[in-house]
């Protein structure tokens, strides 16, 4: 009973994009409660600190962008302030948009 009910819950959270590209939002459940729920603020700050020394690196301002709004996916505060780290500008996304900018299209 208890595997059954576990996977008719897993299964409402994924979505048709998982099935055709394997994106889906039960990805980011789990980075989501690590940074919002595990991470003290000194840790965040480091985090955002190592992804943007990184992204920096990134030489088109269009995959900078993406990568703001995949992290921004997991917290718009965030995507937020990795954008303010890299200098571009801050377009959140839902997980359809950033699909969309990958040209995925939902299997329906």
């Amino acid at each position: 009973q208890d595997q059954i009910r576990n996977e008719h819950i897993v299964d409402a959270k994924i979505n048709q994009y998982y099935y055709v590209y394997g994106i889906s939002p039960l990805d980011f459940e789990q980075p989501r409660a690590l940074y919002e729920k595990v991470y003290n603020d000194e840790q965040k700050k480091l985090f955002v600190h190592n992804v943007v020394c990184h992204a920096c690196k990134i030489k088109d301002p269009k995959v900078k962008k993406r990568v703001t709004q995949y992290f921004g996916l997991l917290n718009e505060d965030l995507g937020k302030v990795i954008a303010e780290g890299l200098g571009v500008p801050w377009e959140p996304v839902d997980l359809e948009g950033y699909a969309k900018t990958w040209s995925i299209a939902s299997a329906n």
